[in-house]
């Protein structure tokens, strides 16, 4: 199955009604810097499809996705609503997460193995 079969699977609902366009996206880059408090569930994964569709986007959607991600497998209070995003997703869907962190590491992907490495622990604690 192709990482972006993987995360479309995990976050189906969320995905087929996104709320976020991929030009919003793109003009955000940073899932950590919306301005409205919306539920992680439901933008998070469009930062992750966006990835999966343009890898080679010279934006840095990309290394803030990855950066988020490791913010969020980090958080240890689900009562945090800027971080407990790990917290929202079923088990299915943190394991499409891990499977995007590794993915994000090969080629022509991201810069910082070593801090996906660490998002992967984190994330694969609560699998």
């Amino acid at each position: 199955m192709s990482i972006a079969e993987t995360v479309a699977g995990a976050f189906r609902k969320v995905l087929v009604d996104r709320i976020l366009s991929d030009e919003q996206v793109r003009e955000i880059q940073d899932p950590m810097e919306l301005l409205e408090q919306e539920s992680l569930l439901n933008v998070v994964p469009c930062f992750m499809q966006y990835c999966i569709e343009y890898p080679d986007d010279d934006s840095l959607v990309a290394l803030y996705t990855v950066n988020a991600l490791a913010e969020y497998g980090r958080s240890k209070n689900p009562s945090n609503s800027y971080l407990n995003f790990k917290f929202l997703c079923n088990e299915d869907q943190r394991k499409a997460v891990v499977a995007f962190l590794i993915w994000a590491k090969g080629p022509p992907h991201y810069e910082d193995k070593n801090q996906i490495d660490r998002a992967v622990k984190n994330w694969r604690e609560m699998t």
